[in-house]
């Protein structure tokens, strides 16, 4: 399975890269959310898990436009924050997340999620191209 990881903090990002691929994920990163929305349809991700609070485009933004992509609008999305209120959770959900956890961030928990999501996701799109091209690590 392969997760797209979009976070702004290397250190954060490399850390959920070292415990998807540990888990046996084939491991997507990126910067910032377009990073991540060129990715998920140049990678045709599993499952994408997307930090909230990101440069250049946030994580809510960075949905809107997979969700809004006939090739990626299938991937499930995971978000993650430091910034959790009800209301931000509710706006998340509302946004299309199927998840929206809290930093510091239960890995096992995460991975546990990511993979239910990804082996439940509807199919992709039958034009959907998959190729091989990744980034993995920081």
């Amino acid at each position: 399975m392969r997760v797209l990881i979009a976070e702004d903090d290397e250190p954060s990002r490399t850390l959920l890269a070292e415990y998807f691929s540990a888990s046996g994920w084939d491991v997507v990163t990126a910067v910032n959310g377009a990073e991540a929305v060129l990715l998920t349809k140049q990678t045709h991700p599993d499952v994408a898990v997307l930090d909230i609070r990101m440069p250049v485009m946030d994580g809510f933004e960075a949905l809107q436009s997979i969700r809004e992509d006939a090739e990626t609008t299938h991937v499930p999305a995971i978000a993650v924050t430091a910034f959790v209120s009800k209301n931000e959770q509710a706006r998340g959900l509302e946004a299309g997340f199927q998840a929206y956890l809290p930093k510091p961030v239960d890995l096992c928990g995460l991975v546990e999620r990511a993979t239910f999501l990804a082996s439940h996701r509807p199919e992709a799109s039958p034009n959907a191209k998959q190729n091989s091209v990744h980034r993995t690590g920081a």
